[in-house]
């Protein structure tokens, strides 16, 4: 660990990348946010003319300095298309559409855009046509032809400030605060869709574990403030390192997990572990402190016959553990064939073409690593510590 000072300092922090966050790691637009001034930009959709001339009405007589914009539309397809090159605050729908069913708008508005909030618009209260409108996904609804533009205004406001809350409570149940990845839960749901997709498709999945080596010892040295900013820069690694369609966690303290499908063989996933460990050697400075880290990680495949989301972790996590009993700061592999009930053969080279019915976990030094050159003495000494590692 090394003191990085003067305007090397200042010039690393400018080279750090940018805080992860939700927004960024989803498709989504990001939560709302709420304004006390300014516009709305409300679509409607609604082909009664009256209708829309008194919502207009209504948008005039706005108390304050909020104000409404609409722009108005007769037919469900031109909605979408709005709603696909255009930002909104808030959608309008008339419970009255002639050509279309009021619940199909619903469901193929909140389809295009999720974030949106969903107003039913209603001459009169239809109790059965409203609940059903709000059981499709409506957030509310607004009697026309009041003219009270503090009416308008407050739906408007109360259905976005809904949506932001909800949307803010499925991220924080769903995603992990510090890096924006996805959290255990989310995850573990992700491997069993994975898994269903390998099952009928026949295609290859992998799940890799990954510690941050001596997590424990950097967080009490440079307080957990300096840890936090670490793990961003890890999470902001990984998804340099990975595919664009592969799923990054957070699964614990230092502790993350990489979804990986679609896989051509083996090696493939070998070539990515090694990525990630020359990518997380780099010195990474935490205010103004430069820090060498090193990760230890396993990694499981499932081949698309066996469709068990524990199983599967639990042998990457296995994998995990081998890889820090034999030195850390490398990986090892721990295939669907195998199983842990004896420990046939340890090698620190690339796995036979014909492995074992027995379990074979294959542990592959990062190339920052030394390894004698004999493989004999490497299968000595992985299978001295398997014997250990068993209670053998």
């Amino acid at each position: 660990m090394k003191k990085q000072s003067g305007s090397g300092e200042r010039s690393t922090r400018a080279s750090m990348p940018p805080r992860i966050t939700a927004a960024k790691l989803t498709s989504g637009r990001g939560l709302p946010k709420l304004r006390a001034v300014g516009e709305l930009r409300v679509l409607l959709l609604d082909q009664d003319a009256r209708a829309v001339s008194a919502l207009r009405r209504q948008a005039r007589s706005l108390p304050g300095a909020m104000s409404v914009s609409f722009q108005s539309v007769a037919k469900l397809a031109a909605a979408l298309g709005h709603l696909a090159g255009h930002k909104f605050d808030a959608v309008l729908i008339s419970l009255e559409l002639r050509d279309v069913d009021v619940l199909t708008a619903v469901r193929d508005v909140h389809a295009v855009d999720a974030s949106l909030p969903i107003i039913v618009t209603t001459p009169s209260a239809d109790e059965p046509a409203l609940a059903a409108a709000l059981a499709a996904g409506a957030d509310d609804f607004l009697e026309t032809g009041l003219d009270d533009g503090a009416l308008l205004l407050k739906t408007l406001r109360y259905a976005i400030e809904r949506k932001h809350t909800s949307r803010h409570l499925a991220f924080l149940s769903q995603f992990d605060k510090l890096t924006g990845l996805a959290n255990r839960d989310l995850f573990r749901d992700c491997v069993q869709q994975a898994l269903r997709r390998a099952e009928h498709a026949m295609r290859s999945v992998a799940v890799i574990s990954l510690d941050v080596d001596r997590f424990k010892s950097i967080n009490e040295s440079f307080g957990h403030g300096a840890g936090d900013e670490l793990l961003v820069t890890v999470a902001y690694r990984l998804s340099a390192c990975v595919r664009k369609g592969d799923t990054i966690a957070r699964t614990g303290s230092d502790e993350f997990a990489i979804l990986l499908e679609n896989l051509h063989d083996q090696r493939e996933v070998e070539r990515l572990c090694q990525k990630i460990l020359s990518g997380l050697s780099e010195p990474i400075f935490v205010r103004g402190e430069e820090i060498s880290v090193t990760a230890s990680i396993g990694v499981s495949f499932c081949s698309g016959d066996v469709a068990d989301v524990a199983e599967l972790l639990r042998k990457a996590d296995n994998a995990l553990n081998r890889a820090k009993k034999d030195g850390r700061g490398r990986f090892c592999v721990f295939t669907d064939a195998f199983r842990p009930r004896r420990m046939k053969t340890c090698t620190w080279n690339r796995p036979c073409a014909a492995p074992s019915s027995r379990m074979r976990c294959t542990s592959v030094t990062s190339p920052s690593c030394a390894c004698r050159p004999a493989r004999w003495w490497g299968q000595k000494r992985c299978c001295a510590g398997a014997i250990r590692a068993w209670g053998w």
